[in-house]
Parts: structure tokens; C-alpha cells; sequence
């Protein structure tokens, strides 16, 4: 693999080792060994501290795991700086993250040439495809993290070694297409003997043995394999394997089967093209779109979740997303809006049923109930290149029926929350636009004279938006609706007491029902939380001063607290020490309009009476219990 001069070498794909610039950096310490495993299982990715708990512990963690956890993060930056390699590991709410990449990190050299590798072969550059397959194959040592102590991690390990697999198909399928197959007929046979009931496995040493002139072979191949299925299984082959005996009975010996026939498209004639069309002003995002392109394109099936609030702009990067990565996925672009966040979310039922009619499934042959459908489904995706978009998921139940079955697909999920029970999910948080992005996001939609013109005040007009995607387009489009007026009269209307939101709403685009929308979905204390924070006048002090905001116990404050937080309506810095809530000040204005709706004057005179009373008591108070997973030490 690529290392750079120092010599610094991360290692997950054989016994678990890290090479510094002086040398090897011992880590003997169990514990440190199963939390550095779990980093280094995912490059790049924070791993939540719960995560790292159940990894050094399994389903029995001692009462005092995360402070161990922390000592153990200790420990291994220490070891790390020793060896000459300082800030390897950083500390980002939940969790940790490894920072390491593919010239250092052989898991991460093995995902990009794999990457690479598949783009090559969708570009029909198979001699490319073939190098870089075997770059990625050639990273692999041994059996992956032998020896780390943690029931999670072996788990991890064995997922690590199917996604080597798939890629060992995958690298067999180009070396067929470049005439190799007489050398590969042999050790695909030993493969279909070790893995009788891989179809892919089996299809692969079909071609090959066809392509040899073998074609009885290749046939009997099939028969033995469909007698297996049906007498162990109680199921026929599947598309995959049905196709490559359609290949070999359809060859002759002049002109020998293709390797690894494409997929036949869904309707016979094109491939499943269900994504909405993309918005013509998307802007920025630059970073996260590479960084999840880099992700879907990667082994097994990639699960990617794009996470933040209500107008972050999750659905339009994904929409965006996967426009651009149909080219990688020549299969097709599934697409459904799952309405999680609607008071009727859609069933999987429904949702299959409009996959399958995609992939060419007939009304009549269409079976009745969810688990039949994902079945079904899942056959039919099954070595086919798709990704899959499912946009504003509820949870992981919802998800979970829609998932494909093999490692051909790729799903990209927008979602308000983590969903962390989804099996290898990738999060990737949705933050505010940059300054520079939401300035070109207004230029996108008014074009470039009137921002050029007025440079200050577009600024100005972007940060009242909180840089929250929805919001800047909606100004934005009130500007455009508005070729009279200047950027700063719009502005100042923005700065008007009480007129902040209201200028904010433009046809379909409103910024009030989006914060709406998860207000809704909350409980009666966080709800009332919520709307009483304004009155605080700023940052608000979490324990007292929430339960005197709320006039309630102390944790009846802390539950309608980490509401909040989850929700995401409110943002928690838990440094002491003066923890606090924060809102921004969009959320802030909804806060306040919803005070001035729901809560009677006499109430908010008792609030601020109780708010005087909390306010000493706050300078005391420390974090509860909770609290500590958002930000570890």
C-alpha cells in the first residue's frame, strides 16, 4: 500500500498494528486495542462512546465504562505521540474519530482503490478496473483483526471479510471480460466447492468454464447448484445464476459467453430511473458530497445517512447526489419520500410495491404482503448496480424492509435523526451552509449582479438565516419575486421585531412550518421547554434554570432537555462551568412566536419570577448523568 516517507502505517487487514515514524507502536492493552480497532474499523467516522462501551464489554458494561473509555482514548493518544503520531485520534460529539486516510490507513487504501476500481469498470476501462481490484486485494494480510478481544469487533471482521469478497467477485467478473478465463476456471472451482451457495461465485466459474469451451461443465454446474438450492433450501436459483445459464445455453463455440453478463434492464429496454429531478440552484456542499460519493462508491453495500434539521437541505443533496453518482450505478437510481416526519408515514408495502413495479415486476405477479415484496425485491436487485434514495426516514424500522440483500446496491437516507440501530450506517451531519456557499446560494437564484452590487448586505441577509439552506433560498426567492427592491430593504425587514420568519415564507418554501413540523412531534414539557427558552434573553443554563423555565423537577427539565437536543432544536454545550442551551435565532423567533401564541401573560410573569429564583442556584449546578455522552472527555 501507499505510505507516506515517515513510514506511518495503520493497519486493520490482518493482526491490528500501527507503524509510527520510528517504528512499531506497541499497544498490549486489551481494552486499548478493542476501542483503537473500532476507530480504525471506520476511517474518517466518529464512533459514539455507547459504541465503544459495548465493544470493550459486550452486553455487560461496569457502571463506570465511559470514564474508562475516556482513560483508555487517554492512554492510546499517548502511545500515539510517543510514536510520533499526535492528533490520530479526535474527540467529536458523540464520540471519537480516527483521523487517518488512504495513504496510511490500509482499510482506507483498499476502500479507494476499490472505488476507483468500480468506476473504472462502469466506464468500460477493465484493464484499469483489474489493477485496481488487485492494488485493493493485495492490502489484505491475513484474517482481519485476529486476536482483538470484543464480540463487536469480530462481528466488524467477519463484515470486512465479506466486503473482501465481493470484491474478489467483482475483480474475477474484469479478468473474465479481459479473456482470462481458462487460468480462472480452476480456482473458481475451489471457490464454488468452499462457498456452494454463493450464486455469484457459481456464475462466475460457469462463465469461466464456457468461456474455455467447457460448456457441458458450466451446464452441469447449474443443475448441481439448482438441485442444492431446492433440496437444502427449498428455493430455485436465483436472477443472478438464472442468467448465466441463458449465457451459456445462448453461446456457441465460435462465439463464447460474455463474462458476467449485464443485468437485464427491469422494463427489458432501460434501467429504473425514479429520482425527482434535481434543483437547478443547488449550491455548496462541496465537501460532504465528496466525501459521500467516496462512500456509496465503496465495498459491500454502503449505507450513508444524511442527518440534520427540518431545512438543512438533506433531501436536495441527495436528490443532487444521486444524479451525479448515475454513472456508477448504471442499474438504475431507486427513489421513494418516505414522509417520516408527516403525521402518516409511508408504509414499506406501498414503497415495495412501487420498487418492484420499477424493476419490471407485473401488477399480477406482485405478492400481497411486506416480508413476500422485500423478498421479491431483493432478488431482484440482486448483482445489479442501484442505489437506493429514501428520503426523510422516521427510524429504522422504516427502513430496515427497504434495505437491498447484496453488495451490488448502495442506500442513501435523509433522516432529522441518527439512526443509530441501522447495521454499518455511515452519518453524515448537515451543518449550516458556509458564509461563502450561502452567498453563492443567492447568487444561484437572483444571478450575480444584484449580490455583486450589494456584498455587504447579502452577507448580512445570510447570516439572519442562519445560513439553514430553506431560509436563504426563501430570501432569496422573495428577492427574485422583487426585481425593484434592493437586498437591504429585505433585510431590514428581516431585522423588524416579530417580522423575521413571516418575511421568510415564499410559495412552497416556508421556514415556519419546517420548524413546525418538529415542534409538533414533541411532548408537552419539551414543547413548553421550548417556546419558555427566549425568555431567558440568551444562552440558557441547563438544571435550574431549565426547571424553573418549565416549573417542574429538576428531571422532568432534564428529560424535556435531552428532547430537545434530539430534535435538534435546541443546541447543548456541556462545558464547565456553565452548561448551557442555545438557540439560533431563527429557532429563537419560532420560540418566541409560539410563546405569544400558547402561553398567557400571567404565565410568563410566574416564569420570570421562578427564573430569578433559579438564577443562583445555577451557578452550582453540575451536568446530569446524561448529559456526558454528548461530549466525552
Amino acid at each position: 500500500m501507499s505510505t507516506q516517507a515517515t513510514g506511518t502505517r495503520f493497519g486493520v487487514l490482518g493482526t491490528l498494528e500501527v507503524h509510527g515514524p520510528a517504528g512499531p507502536v506497541a499497544v498490549p492493552a486489551p481494552r486499548q486495542r478493542v476501542v483503537l480497532a473500532m476507530l480504525l474499523l471506520e476511517p474518517g467516522q466518529v464512533v459514539p462512546v455507547d459504541r465503544l462501551i459495548d465493544a470493550v464489554w459486550d452486553d455487560a458494561p461496569p457502571a463506570t465504562a465511559r470514564a474508562q473509555v475516556q482513560i483508555c482514548v487517554s492512554a492510546l493518544r499517548r502511545r500515539l505521540a510517543d510514536g510520533g503520531l499526535p492528533g490520530t485520534i479526535v474527540t467529536r460529539a458523540p464520540g471519537y474519530f480516527a483521523q487517518v486516510g488512504a495513504a496510511t490507513h490500509d482499510l482506507a487504501a483498499f476502500d479507494d482503490a476499490v472505488r476507483r476500481a468500480r468506476f473504472a469498470a462502469t466506464q468500460r476501462r477493465p484493464s484499469e478496473a483489474a489493477g485496481l481490484y488487485g492494488t485493493a486485494l493485495a492490502l489484505w494480510r491475513d484474517e482481519p483483526l485476529l486476536g482483538v478481544p470484543s464480540r463487536l469487533v469480530r462481528s466488524a471482521a467477519e463484515r470486512l471479510a465479506e466486503r473482501r469478497f465481493a470484491v474478489v467477485e467483482e475483480h474475477v467478473a474484469v479478468l473474465l471480460e479481459l479473456g482470462q478465463a481458462a487460468r480462472l476456471a480452476g480456482e473458481l472451482g475451489e471457490l464454488v466447492e468452499a462457498h456452494p451457495f454463493r450464486e455469484r461465485v457459481r456464475s462466475l466459474h460457469m462463465l469461466a468454464l464456457a468461456q474455455s469451451g467447457r460448456r457441458a461443465e458450466a451446464l452441469a454446474s447449474y443443475q448441481r447448484a439448482r438441485q442444492l438450492f431446492v433440496e437444502q433450501l427449498g428455493l430455485e436459483p436465483g436472477e443472478e445464476l438464472r442468467r448465466a445459464e441463458r449465457a451459456v445455453l445462448a453461446a456457441t463455440p465460435s462465439r463464447p459467453a460474455e463474462s458476467t453478463p449485464p443485468p437485464a434492464p427491469p422494463d427489458g429496454g432501460r434501467a429504473a430511473r425514479l429520482l425527482p429531478l434535481a434543483a437547478a440552484d443547488f449550491a455548496g456542499r462541496e465537501g460532504l458530497a465528496a466525501r459521500a460519493e467516496r462512500l456509496l462508491t465503496g465495498p459491500g453495500m454502503p449505507i450513508v445517512a444524511l442527518t440534520g434539521i427540518a431545512g438543512a437541505g438533506k433531501s436536495a443533496l441527495a436528490v443532487h447526489l444521486g444524479h451525479r453518482l448515475a454513472p456508477v450505478f448504471p442499474d438504475g437510481q431507486l427513489y421513494a419520500g418516505l414522509a417520516g416526519t408527516t403525521a402518516e408515514p409511508r408504509a414499506a408495502t406501498a414503497v415495495l410495491g412501487r420498487f418492484l413495479a420499477a424493476l419490471g415486476v407485473p401488477d399480477a405477479e406482485l405478492p400481497a404482503g411486506a416480508d413476500a415484496r422485500a423478498a421479491l425485491y431483493r432478488d431482484r436487485l440482486a448483482g445489479r448496480r442501484i442505489l437506493v434514495v429514501l428520503d426523510d426516514a422516521s427510524g429504522e424500522g422504516q427502513l430496515l424492509p427497504l434495505l437491498p440483500g447484496g453488495p451490488s446496491a448502495a442506500v442513501l437516507v435523509t433522516s432529522r435523526q441518527r439512526l443509530t440501530a441501522l447495521p454499518g450506517v455511515h452519518h453524515l451531519p448537515l451543518a449550516p451552509l458556509p458564509v461563502a456557499d450561502a452567498v453563492r446560494l443567492v447568487s444561484t437564484v437572483l444571478g450575480d449582479e444584484r449580490p455583486r452590487s450589494e456584498p455587504d448586505a447579502v452577507r448580512h441577509l445570510v447570516e439572519l438565516c442562519d445560513r439553514l439552506p430553506l431560509a436563504v433560498r426563501a430570501a432569496a426567492a422573495r428577492l427574485a419575486a422583487r426585481p425593484d427592491w434592493r437586498i437591504a430593504t429585505l433585510v431590514a425587514q428581516l431585522r423588524r421585531p416579530g417580522r423575521l420568519l413571516a418575511a421568510l415564507s415564499h410559495a412552497h418554501l416556508d421556514v415556519t412550518e419546517a420548524f413546525a413540523s418538529m415542534y409538533r412531534p414533541l411532548g408537552p414539557a419539551a414543547q413548553h421547554l421550548f417556546r419558555r427558552l427566549p425568555l431567558v434573553g440568551g444562552p440558557v443554563p441547563i438544571g435550574p434554570m431549565c426547571a424553573a423555565l418549565l416549573g417542574s423537577t429538576a428531571d422532568e427539565a432534564d428529560s424535556a432537555v435531552a428532547e430537545l437536543v434530539t430534535a435538534g432544536l435546541v443546541t447543548a454545550h456541556w462545558a464547565e462551568p456553565a452548561p448551557r442551551l442555545e438557540l439560533t435565532g431563527l429557532l429563537r423567533a419560532y420560540a418566541a412566536d409560539r410563546l405569544a401564541a400558547d402561553d398567557r401573560p400571567a404565565d410568563h410573569r410566574a416564569t420570570l419570577l421562578r427564573l430569578d429564583a433559579a438564577r443562583q442556584a445555577a451557578r452550582s449546578w453540575h451536568a446530569p448523568r446524561w448529559a456526558s455522552a454528548a461530549v466525552p472527555g
